[in-house]
């Protein structure tokens, strides 16, 4: 402490004593205030919430995965399974859409396809499949469309997936599978959305121009 007679003496020096501790007060406060806030955005940092990884089903209609080149090389040694699907047309005012699917709450679009059961044709498994995951069963087979093969998504098995045209004048169905609940979209041929998988899109794009006399032109 400066004795109370030296400041008395010393008015200017008191004054700056004065300045210096309120400084000083001022300069501890800040620095605790600091200290109490890098504590608080600490808690908030470790309790930040993490979003779950997606499950399997939901994999296929989620931006977590990017299908690349490698679902596409064949391992030597690797199951091989047949699948089945379709390319579902439909014929309005001039336009041909096509039937895409997408899992309740998700974006990403896939046809209709899967496993073909023992005792099944090709054809047969395409139609059950449609049906299940759309709805979909006034199915006119237009023709086979196209073979497609790649691993699945786990990469466990080597797919061999058979593709059939169809077409239908129905616009909605209720699906019947018990693994999915998916959610049949029309989309313009001409104006497809980006699908989850290549092979799928490119399938439909490739094939775009003989579809659309098909159903346009039969």
């Amino acid at each position: 402490m400066v004795p109370k007679r030296f400041l008395d003496q010393h008015p200017a020096l008191f004054a700056a004593w004065l300045s210096l501790s309120f400084v000083f007060t001022f300069l501890c406060i800040l620095f605790a205030l600091s200290g109490i806030i890098l504590v608080i955005r600490g808690l908030f940092r470790s309790a930040r919430y993490i979003p779950p990884v997606p499950a399997e089903k939901e994999i296929e209609h989620t931006p977590y995965l990017a299908i690349d080149d490698s679902w596409y090389r064949k391992p030597a040694g690797i199951p091989e399974h047949v699948s089945c699907g379709g390319v579902v047309a439909r014929a309005e005012r001039g336009a041909v859409l096509i039937a895409l699917l997408k899992e309740d709450g998700f974006l990403r679009l896939v046809l209709p396809k899967g496993h073909r059961e023992h005792g099944e044709s090709l054809e047969q498994a395409a139609r059950r499949e449609i049906a299940e995951e759309s709805g979909l069963t006034d199915l006119r087979l237009v023709r086979e469309l196209g073979v497609r093969q790649r691993l699945d998504l786990k990469k466990r098995s080597w797919k061999t997936t058979h593709y059939f045209l169809f077409a239908t004048t129905q616009r909605s169905g209720h699906p019947t599978d018990p693994h999915h609940s998916y959610i049949m979209e029309w989309f313009p041929i001409d104006r497809l959305p980006d699908m989850f998988w290549p092979e799928q899109e490119e399938l439909v794009r490739t094939n775009a121009e003989s579809i659309k006399r098909s159903l346009l032109h039969p």
